[in-house]
């Protein structure tokens, strides 16, 4: 079968201008992209559909540098597409956005690499929040390769913290937490039993959980995405364990859950919820995405 992908392309164009994708099978083993002098390329199985839909044209910008995939990459790789597939649904965007490039080879080239399916539910986020007008903007480069160095226990300590904020009720119907002020934020901390976050971070095994926490934790911090963890009352109560959240934190985790900046925005707090002082606020957390949650999260304010 044939599609025409227009990726920005208007229906006023000549159709040398016009992508077509060939569908010929699903064989994962022979998955590869070939681009032609017309600028057309094709594609070895269907999964991989709804990649090429989100990133478009750039796609033969990056031409021969995608390379010859073995199979486990390619297996990786279309697990990403069909991520991508699920969020922008069953037919292509028809909206004249595209992905830059330089996010697209960031994506292509970890993902291929990756096979959590949670640090997959990060980078699909990304790709598909990273369109816009033209393909211009390339601001996502940046979480997109701070996102694909992490681990698969940072990226479970990650999800299961942010989640917890916008996946929660406030008890004084105030709405969600937001992060729109950066002095405030250490007010915001995330507290939960110290064993339900050693699971979180081992991805359930016993052995060296303890190391798996620590190990994550402090990776985070080193790369801005929390501002602190450790016990709380100066490391007295040792069967909890704090998280404080950061503005980059927040940000990462609202634009690979969401399909914009814009969307991701709905994490962030009115001031007058976070003066300090304040009645801590209790928050329930719901069931949130593939089953990573703390035990007993709730979020101290004030104080």
């Amino acid at each position: 079968m044939k599609r025409a992908f227009r990726g920005g392309v208007g229906p006023d164009k000549q159709l040398s201008s016009v992508y077509q994708i060939r569908v010929t099978g699903a064989n994962v083993s022979e998955l590869g992209i070939d681009l032609d002098a017309a600028g057309g390329f094709g594609l070895t199985g269907a999964g991989a559909l709804g990649l090429i839909w989100v990133v478009g044209p750039s796609v033969k910008a990056l031409g021969k540098n995608l390379g010859q995939w073995t199979d486990y990459q390619t297996a990786n790789l279309l697990r990403l597409s069909g991520k991508v597939r699920e969020r922008i649904g069953d037919a292509a965007p028809n909206d004249g956005d595209s992905i830059h490039p330089r996010i697209v080879k960031e994506v292509l080239e970890s993902a291929s690499w990756i096979d959590d399916d949670l640090h997959q539910e990060y980078l699909a986020g990304l790709l598909v929040s990273s369109r816009s007008p033209g393909g211009r903007d390339d601001s996502g480069a940046y979480l997109t390769r701070l996102v694909a160095g992490l681990s698969a226990a940072q990226i479970r300590i990650h999800y299961a913290m942010y989640s917890a904020y916008l996946n929660s009720r406030d008890m004084t119907d105030d709405g969600p937490p937001r992060f729109t002020h950066v002095a405030e934020l250490t007010q915001m901390v995330v507290i939960a039993t110290t064993e339900s976050m050693m699971l979180v971070a081992s991805g359930g095994a016993e052995r060296s959980k303890g190391a798996a926490l620590y190990g994550a934790t402090s990776g985070l911090q080193r790369e801005g995405l929390i501002a602190g963890a450790g016990y709380p009352m100066n490391g007295t109560v040792r069967s909890q364990y704090q998280l404080v959240p950061t503005m980059l934190g927040a940000s990462v985790f609202g634009q690979s859950m969401f399909t914009s900046p814009l969307e991701g925005a709905r994490i962030a707090t009115r001031t007058e919820t976070l003066m300090r002082g304040a009645t801590p606020h209790i928050f329930q957390a719901q069931e949130p995405l593939n089953g990573y949650r703390f035990a007993e999260v709730r979020i101290s304010v004030g104080g």
